[in-house]
């Protein structure tokens, strides 16, 4: 029988190579991604064929519905001026987006408008004959817990969150910038407070604004 033994010399001086240069051709792309930047826009439509209550509570894709999926990420370099454009989109089709817009002059100044929203339902539906959820005025029927079951009316709980905000910072002297931000958060929907049975409770109104603001001076060492 013969053996045949076979060197891989020119395979190690291969990998050798690349061990020596990857870092520096991945430096390249980093440099060439500030220089010249890329976009990506993602869009399609998917949809679910029955409800999904539990895994649909915080994605807003809960019902049995088509959706559109949109997602883009755009971002502009004007070599003249040195200024940056850039678009983010996250989730348009659905009650769970985010936008976000940017113009920055390299080095000089900088502002950024976003938009969120988020939902999040109960997995369940409660039916009831309890009046006036959703508002501050709830009264309860005669002999409730004893009331057939349902025969009330149907109600979906969850909140619905909505924030804009705004950023904005200037470069005052070398290394010492100003960062201002403002923003304004709103919040609406019902929740369940028990009281004492299952039959017998209080939806708990949410409707209420935050707004924030504030800024600072930073030194870059």
């Amino acid at each position: 029988m013969t053996k045949t033994k076979l060197v891989l010399t020119p395979t190690i001086l291969a990998a050798s190579l690349m061990a020596a240069y990857g870092s520096a051709w991945s430096a390249d792309d980093a440099v060439n991604e500030l220089i010249k930047p890329s976009s990506s826009v993602s869009i399609g439509i998917g949809g679910w064929d029955g409800d999904r209550a539990k895994l649909g509570a915080f994605d807003a894709m809960r019902k049995k519905d088509a959706y559109l999926m949109l997602d883009a990420d755009v971002r502009m370099r004007d070599d003249a001026t040195g200024t940056w454009t850039n678009l983010s989109i996250s989730n348009l089709g659905t009650k769970n987006r985010e936008i976000r817009g940017e113009y920055v002059q390299q080095g000089g100044y900088g502002v950024a408008l976003e938009y969120l929203e988020f939902q999040s339902k109960a997995p369940y539906t409660i039916n009831t004959r309890q009046l006036g959820i959703g508002t501050n005025a709830q009264t309860t029927g005669a002999n409730i817990p004893n009331t057939a079951i349902g025969s009330g009316s149907n109600y979906q709980f969850g909140t619905d969150r909505d924030k804009l905000g705004f950023s904005f910072f200037k470069n005052l002297i070398e290394s010492f910038d100003l960062n201002i931000k403002v923003s304004s958060e709103n919040k609406k929907g019902n929740r369940i407070t028990a009281n004492g049975t299952p039959a017998l409770f209080v939806a708990d109104l949410i409707d209420w604004t935050t707004t924030q603001g504030g800024g600072e001076l930073g030194l870059q060492e």
